[in-house]
């Protein structure tokens, strides 16, 4: 392929004066001058247009004139992609500019000169290549991505990285290692073309010397500021209290401030983990503090019946070299006790004086006409009821004259009789989300009850056990 060596001669006369000053901040590295036309810069994945926004930049980086009329672009798409045409030379230390069809309207950046030679270009954005060609010749090939995946001759030694969109892979100062790994790097694209004012190499008069500066910017890791579940339900208490929505789901809100000093806007992926559940929810931007500070929200929820204890929160930042960091929040889940019946109006229907009647109830919700009690909170409960007797006018049936159980037994340690005061029953319902009791009634109608319409009330009361 190519001949690689170092030609430094330091004399009085000195014949050819280069000097390359490199800043890197893993430090210095020495470069040879290539002694034959170079890929300088490619440009594969534009920010705009795919179809007229790609460009391909030669360089002659040797003292001598340069015929590179008819020489051919090869790539994955064609072995003729590019084919330059007649009486093209390339002067000492000039450029070249190739670009797609439609360059002058389609390219990123308007001040980027207009192209040297413009004809339909197909560079593909992942695992590929370019080589210029003099005949059969291989004069020079870049290639970036997976090796694997790509033409032998499309590369040399290991590919570059592939870049970010808008960005090109530019040679550094003009080197040629044999390595696209090492000789080229991500850069925001400087085009430049024969009609540009060239540089030229150094002789017997001291004309000058080309001074390069190259600095690589690092990535570095997004940093997650603050992470707030929400809503505080209790001010006065430390830490975050959140409470259940008994018989529903509780939404829990999380508010994450993100920075990144590569921009925030180099933050692909804000994720959040609820523990010990492992429900994972994604967090949107929706506001930006500044050009490297960003706001993300995002929600989960807690069921109603889930234990009242501490939950955590994981959330997770990535950005666009996959570069993550993680941090955490804790919030106390509330305690609610809770139950409901699936009616607020009961009937022991039309009855005689001294007839007995009762409403047996049963362990589904969606009988109305046999009581079911339901537990909609998140703790233990016991049943307990009070209630007046029925009366109609001056009438009165006594509330010892009814009897509840919450088993269907009214002879069971969780039955009694109604009265004014409060008894609690040892009915240990659990919180679940089918957790159900029945609630059975029983009536007696004393002798001598005038006919009348009877209306009472019965309060169900609940209580942690």
């Amino acid at each position: 392929m190519k001949s690689r060596g170092e030609n430094v001669n330091l004399n009085k006369q000195m014949k050819l004066a280069i000097l390359a000053i490199m800043l890197f901040l893993s430090g210095r590295q020495v470069f040879s001058v290539p002694d034959h036309v170079i890929i300088n810069q490619v440009l594969y994945d534009p920010i705009g247009s795919e179809t007229g926004g790609e460009a391909i930049e030669l360089y002659n980086p040797t003292s001598v004139s340069i015929n590179i009329s008819g020489w051919v672009v090869k790539t994955a798409s064609s072995a003729t992609d590019a084919v330059l045409g007649n009486n093209v030379v390339l002067e000492p230390a000039q450029y070249y500019l190739i670009a797609d069809a439609g360059w002058s309207s389609a390219k990123d950046n308007a001040s980027w000169p207009a192209a040297d030679h413009e004809e339909p270009i197909t560079l593909a954005n992942t695992n590929s290549g370019i080589a210029l060609l003099q005949g059969s010749t291989i004069v020079d090939a870049v290639g970036w991505g997976d090796s694997a995946l790509i033409a032998p001759d499309l590369f040399e030694g290991t590919p570059a990285p592939q870049v970010i969109p808008g960005q090109a892979l530019r040679r550094v100062l003009f080197a040629d290692s044999n390595n696209n790994s090492a000789d080229f790097l991500a850069f925001i694209p400087d085009f430049h073309s024969s009609a540009g004012t060239n540089v030229t190499s150094g002789n017997d008069s001291g004309s000058g010397s080309n001074i390069s500066l190259t600095l690589t910017v690092t990535n570095s890791l997004p940093q997650i500021d603050q992470l707030t579940p929400s809503p505080d339900e209790d001010a006065f208490f430390p830490g975050i209290q959140i409470l259940p929505f008994p018989g529903g789901n509780t939404t829990v809100n999380m508010t994450v401030k993100v920075s990144d000093v590569n921009q925030q806007d180099t933050i692909t992926s804000v994720r959040g983990i609820l523990q010990p559940f492992g429900r994972t929810f994604i967090l949107n931007k929706t506001a930006v503090l500044n050009a490297t500070t960003a706001l993300f929200q995002g929600m989960t929820y807690l069921q109603f019946f889930e234990a009242s204890q501490n939950y955590s929160i994981s959330v997770n930042v990535t950005d666009d070299a996959n570069a993550s960091s993680s941090a955490s929040a804790t919030f106390q889940y509330g305690s609610v006790t809770a139950v409901e019946l699936e009616m607020t109006t009961l009937s022991f229907g039309a009855l005689t004086a001294g007839a007995t009647t009762a409403i047996l109830g049963d362990a589904l919700f969606t009988t109305a006409a046999q009581p079911t009690i339901r537990n909609i909170g998140n703790s233990r409960i016991n049943l307990g009821v009070k209630g007046s007797g029925l009366g109609s006018g001056s009438t009165s049936i006594p509330a010892s004259n009814v009897r509840y159980s919450f088993d269907g037994s009214f002879t069971s340690n969780v039955s009694g009789t109604l009265s004014n005061a409060l008894s609690l029953k040892p009915t240990n319902i659990d919180a679940g989300v089918a957790s159900y009791v029945p609630l059975s009634l029983e009536l007696v109608v004393p002798l001598g009850t005038k006919t009348g319409l009877f209306n009472g009330q019965l309060m169900l009361v609940a209580a942690s056990s």
